[in-house]
């Protein structure tokens, strides 16, 4: 099947790849200064990595990013990164092989060693995503070259149907053309209209299919974009200080390109505000009978036609008032003005214009 020469290709690639950063990996190890070898391993990390996202397997792809940001260009490897980056490199060899295998890729393990790699453990009581099962290897890896294969087809059919309408619409010109009135010239005219008009029908259906087929092409599994919601969780968390865990769901599910591409920042906005502003410290939750650990939920869903995202944190609400104080001061209402509540919740969605630092939305 195409799916699987999309996998086996990959993996066969990634192989490749994997042997040539561990043999990086010594040399730098052994010459932390060798700066060209830096820069060489960075550029297969991130060729393991592009490819990793590109056939949709963001574990793996998120944890080869991790080790790709652990060696900067311009400075000297580091030891400790070099020693812990062997250590992860297990994990992402054993994901190949089980990819070449067209075996599920160990999720929970490449979790597992991006946490060992960055020094901390997983979030108590998380628990790994679905393993890609073959189910979603087909909906996230190989939509598109099947999509490509369909549109082919349907362009090659209205080829085809093309130069029929052409020769019959030259037949029907030379019968009009003819002297001979009679009505076996007209019996044949009309034949000849009424398989151009078919023709003619039979194209647009064609093209029509095509032109379906080419608006699929532009949909991508929404997996990218909740890989780069947790980073800004992830982020949004070291800079903060504080604890939480994501739980993310509907990766599989299918978004328009541009439609995707506006919602990243929205996306990103959300995630640190829920960080910044709705997670309320342990003791307060532990007070409110919460476990000491919020949570913060993005949940993915298909509605029919629509796609719901679906986002939630158990922390402790919106403060209405934070929000029109800091409205004020950002001049985004006037003193004058009295915004509904709803009014006032909009804004907290609008990026740049989150509430003061303390408040609770």
């Amino acid at each position: 099947m195409a799916s699987e020469k999309i996998y086996r290709i990959y993996a066969t690639e990634a192989s490749e790849i994997v042997d040539r950063i561990e043999g990086t990996l010594r040399r730098v190890g052994e010459a932390p200064g060798d700066l060209e070898g830096v820069r060489a391993l960075r550029a297969d990390l991130h060729t393991l990595k592009g490819g990793a996202y590109a056939v949709g397997l963001a574990p793996l792809g998120e944890l080869v990013h991790a080790l790709e940001d652990a060696f900067p260009a311009d400075q000297p490897a580091d030891g400790q990164a070099v020693a812990r980056a062997g250590a992860a490199l297990e994990a992402v060899t054993e994901a190949v092989q089980a990819l070449g295998a067209g075996e599920a890729v160990p999720e929970a393990a490449l979790a597992a060693a991006l946490a060992v790699f960055r020094g901390e453990a997983p979030p108590a009581g998380s628990t790994p995503d679905a393993p890609l099962d073959a189910a979603r290897v087909e909906a996230v890896g190989r939509v598109n070259l099947e999509l490509l294969e369909e549109l082919a087809g349907r362009l090659i059919e209205a080829q085809g149907i093309s130069e029929r309408l052409a020769r019959e619409a030259r037949n029907l010109l030379r019968a009009e053309a003819g002297e001979d009135d009679g009505a076996a010239t007209r019996a044949r005219r009309q034949r000849l209209a009424n398989q151009v008009l078919e023709l003619s029908v039979a194209l647009q259906q064609s093209l029509g299919d095509a032109a379906y087929q080419s608006e699929q092409l532009r949909l991508r599994p929404v997996d990218r974009l909740l890989h780069d919601a947790r980073r800004t969780f992830e982020d949004a968390l070291e800079r903060s200080g504080k604890r939480g865990r994501l739980v993310t769901s509907g990766g599989e599910i299918l978004l328009d390109r541009r439609v995707a591409e506006r919602m990243q920042a929205m996306l990103a906005h959300i995630v640190r505000n829920a960080v910044d502003h709705g997670f309320d410290e342990p003791a307060a939750r532990r007070a409110a009978g919460k476990p000491a650990e919020p949570t913060l939920s993005l949940k993915v869903v298909a509605q029919g036609i629509r796609v719901e995202f679906q986002i939630e944190d158990d922390g402790a609400g919106i403060d209405i008032e934070a929000v029109r104080a800091q409205a004020l001061e950002r001049e985004l209402i006037d003193v004058a003005e009295e915004p509904t509540e709803d009014e006032l919740l909009a804004l907290v969605f609008t990026p740049g214009s989150r509430p003061a630092s303390g408040s609770r939305p």
